[in-house]
């Protein structure tokens, strides 16, 4: 491989110096000529290809016996393509066509990679042609020499190589031809791609008028409008170009509210103006809101020719902000005349902003003393502001959060508030947006009717008691005076009969009945006993009370009944046994008046400290709306009772399957209230 050193130099060739060294050879004026048609061709516009199609064969005439190919890089820059080579093998040049460039790819491929002359005077043994040489010496190739065609900035266009069917180098003056056959091509093909990206430009430039979604104009500085583009003519409600170059915008086009005289007096001055902001009219009288940027564009001598810029329609951003602008304010209003507290602050304690209304309700004058007072002085303790941040933090957002303020006086204020913890711009604390009302009066009023219903419940339990005992004492002096007092009757009664004859049997007869009814009535005496407090209850305990109401019940209304409890008796008390007894017996009632039912299951036990008492039917299910219906005075009493010795009654209804009615009454081991008053 060989770099002559004169390409080494960067010698160039002298246009007027003669290739034989002898002025007015044959040679130098067929290259006169041909460089003369060739730079004629390049003016005219002629097709890249017949330029360098002649080139090649200039050069070959030139430099006879060779054969000349004009090799064109590819976009990627990383092969060569077929750009001219009219006397090559076409199947030679197929091969060739899209050669790698790379430091041992022929001479072309070489060149190309060290942007080197590369001459290689004997193909079939030069190391450059190791993968190409079986293919260049089937075609009769035997030397190659090739040029790099650059730019002056030294960017690759191109290889131009000459080939040789006979091994050998090339001499001064085919050497000389070769270079300026070079820089031949490079012109040919700059002003190729010149061209192309002109072109290419011209229709980006087209593309971008036509098609962007901003106005683009050219005006007189008297209001013509000399240019405009679709989105121009769209924008100024016109129908076609020639509609809106008939218009002048000295008359029609800036509104009142901003004349073009402010507009031109602003470019004249500064020679443009930028982001300026105006009230244009449409063909249709509507006035559109615009940004516009434009200069002035001049002659040399200052006159000013004409005004060109773009024209960016942004009414919907003006309404949009007009529309920002009365929404603030109505939040301002809001703000500030709410009834509500409302503030922003942060996690440390800072308030950074509030109403009026935050600061009355905590006592302070302004919003301006409760700014600089902070967060930290509204809770009577530190602990308290660290609870409700840490709830707040774990919540994200509370609502209807009722807690205790300290008011500048010292006093507390009761508060119901709803608060969000909102996230802070990028590395920020997050902030406490909230709003809180004064509750402070609902809950004095919220204790007074507690205190007033937990009278109402003493006095209910107290008459619960009373009526219990007095009950328990009626139903005593039933059995035991009235049932005593009968059954004296029916002695006396049985001492009359044994004293008379056989002959008063009317007598007899009479005294017999009198026997019965007393019977009659001491049976009665004793249900009525019974049913006002059974002995049972006191002397054996809730449960055998329960199995002999459970009986009672079986018997009187031959609805099924099936009992079941534990094998330990559960010890109430005397008041929670009774409560629960009741209860019992009001569920037995709905069972009898209202389930249309068959069979009952009634179920006694004992869990996690609670005695439970289990009533299911197999009826037609009540009604959920009848459950907690004012209505329902029997449900109201269950849960008053149970609620009385703090247990729970939870009834539950399914229709076509039944009721089922569930107390629970704590296990208390301490004495009952009735026995302790």
């Amino acid at each position: 491989m060989k770099y002559p050193s004169q390409f080494e130099k960067g010698e160039t060739l002298d246009q007027d110096k003669g290739l034989t060294g002898s002025s007015g050879s044959s040679a130098e004026v067929r290259l006169l000529v041909g460089q003369h048609r060739l730079f004629e061709m390049i003016a005219n516009g002629t097709p890249l290809p017949d330029v360098l199609n002649l080139l090649a064969l200039t050069v070959e005439d030139l430099a006879n016996g060779t054969v000349c190919s004009i090799w064109l890089v590819d976009k990627a820059g990383t092969k060569l393509r077929q750009g001219a080579a009219p006397s090559l093998p076409e199947s030679y040049k197929q091969a060739m066509d899209g050669l790698a460039i790379g430091s041992r790819a022929g001479s072309c491929g070489t060149a190309a990679y060290f942007r080197r002359p590369v001459i290689v005077p004997d193909i079939a043994s030069d190391p450059l042609w190791t993968d190409y040489r079986d293919l260049a010496l089937s075609h009769q190739l035997r030397a190659c020499w090739s040029m790099p065609i650059l730019l002056s900035s030294g960017d690759l266009l191109g290889t131009l190589a000459v080939y040789d069917r006979t091994p050998r180098t090339p001499n001064e003056n085919e050497l000389r031809i070769i270079k300026l056959a070079t820089q031949i091509a490079g012109i040919a093909i700059e002003r190729k791609r010149a061209k192309e990206a002109l072109k290419e430009n011209e229709e980006r430039y087209k593309s971008l008028f036509e098609n962007v979604p901003i106005g683009i104009y050219r005006t007189t500085p008297d209001g013509r409008i000399l240019l405009a583009n679709p989105s121009l003519v769209h924008m100024l409600g016109c129908s076609s170009p020639d509609e809106l170059l008939s218009r002048n915008l000295e008359t029609e086009g800036f509104s009142p509210a901003y004349p073009r005289s402010r507009f031109k007096e602003l470019i004249e001055r500064e020679g443009e103006v930028k982001g300026l902001e105006a009230a244009w009219t449409r063909r249709d009288g509507v006035v559109i809101f615009v940004r516009e940027n434009a200069k002035v564009i001049r002659k040399d001598d200052g006159t000013t020719l004409y005004y060109e810029g773009t024209v960016e329609d942004i009414t919907e951003r003006e309404q949009a902000e007009s529309k920002l602008r009365e929404s603030e304010q109505r939040y301002h209003l809001l703000f500030e005349r709410s009834f509500s507290g409302i503030y922003r602050s942060t996690l440390d304690g800072c308030i950074l902003d509030c109403n009026e209304a935050f600061a009355r309700i905590l006592g302070y004058d302004s919003r301006e003393e409760i700014l600089a007072a902070g967060a930290a002085k509204l809770y009577f303790n530190p602990a308290e502001r660290k609870d409700f941040l840490a709830c707040l933090q774990k919540r994200r957002i509370l609502t209807n959060f009722e807690h205790r303020l300290l008011r500048k006086d010292g006093n507390s204020v009761w508060v119901l508030e709803n608060v969000n913890l909102s996230e802070g711009e990028a590395g920020a604390m997050p902030l406490l947006e909230g709003v809180l009302i004064d509750i402070t009066e609902r809950k004095e009023t919220e204790k007074r009717l507690e205190k007033a219903y937990e009278q109402l419940r003493s006095l209910s339990t107290h008459l619960q008691l009373v009526r219990e005992e007095e009950r328990t004492r009626i139903s005593r002096e039933l059995h035991d005076e009235l049932g005593q007092a009968l059954t004296g009757l029916k002695l006396d009664l049985a001492w009359l009969r044994d004293g008379l004859h056989e002959d008063q049997r009317s007598l007899l007869t009479k005294i017999e009945a009198m026997s019965n009814l007393i019977d009659d009535t001491i049976l009665t005496v004793q249900r009525i006993s019974s049913e006002m407090r059974p002995r049972i209850l006191d002397d054996l305990g809730l449960a055998a009370a329960i199995e002999w109401q459970v009986q009672e019940f079986q018997n009187r209304t031959e609805i099924e009944c099936i009992f079941t409890s534990p094998p330990k008796d559960i010890t109430l008390g005397h008041d929670r046994s009774t409560a629960v007894f009741r209860i019992f017996q009001e569920a037995l009632t709905n069972v009898a008046r209202h389930a249309a039912a068959s069979k009952a299951l009634i179920r006694l036990s004992e869990k996690a400290g609670y005695f439970l008492l289990e009533v299911k039917d197999n009826g037609k299910g009540v009604a959920k709306s009848k459950i907690f219906d004012s209505k329902s005075l029997g449900f109201i009493g269950m849960r008053e009772r149970a609620l009385l010795w703090g247990g729970q009654i939870e009834i539950k209804g399914i229709r076509g399957k039944g009721t089922t009615v569930t107390v629970r009454m704590p296990v208390r081991r301490e004495v009952d209230r009735s026995r302790a008053q």
